[in-house]
């Protein structure tokens, strides 16, 4: 795997762990690549987007993080806009709501 897509995500996680805004601009900034490349860069490398690399990590952090805090808390700081943004991408990756497998 391309080390710029490495550096990606380290980055992604860094900054869901510092509750920062992830913005692709900086990022691509900070990886000396441009924004264009960057994504075309990502989805030829993992198959998927940009997006959907953020959501992914941040859906991964939100279900570490629920085992200490609330889900609606820990959706929020992972980076979900709202409660509701967090269940419905949660129902469309695993198929079932985050309520009945996350306590």
């Amino acid at each position: 795997m391309d080390n710029r897509i490495i550096s990606l995500v380290f980055l992604i996680k860094e900054k869901i762990l510092k509750e920062e805004k992830i913005n692709l601009e900086q990022i691509s900034l900070e990886l000396k690549i441009s924004k264009s490349r960057l994504l075309h860069l990502i989805k030829q490398e993992t198959g998927i987007t940009y997006r959907k690399i953020i959501l992914h990590y941040r859906l991964v952090f939100a279900m570490k993080y629920s085992s200490s805090m609330n889900l609606s808390r820990a959706a929020l700081k992972a980076g979900f806009v709202d409660i509701s943004h967090f269940s419905n991408y949660y129902k469309s990756t695993f198929g079932i709501k985050p309520i009945l497998t996350i306590k």
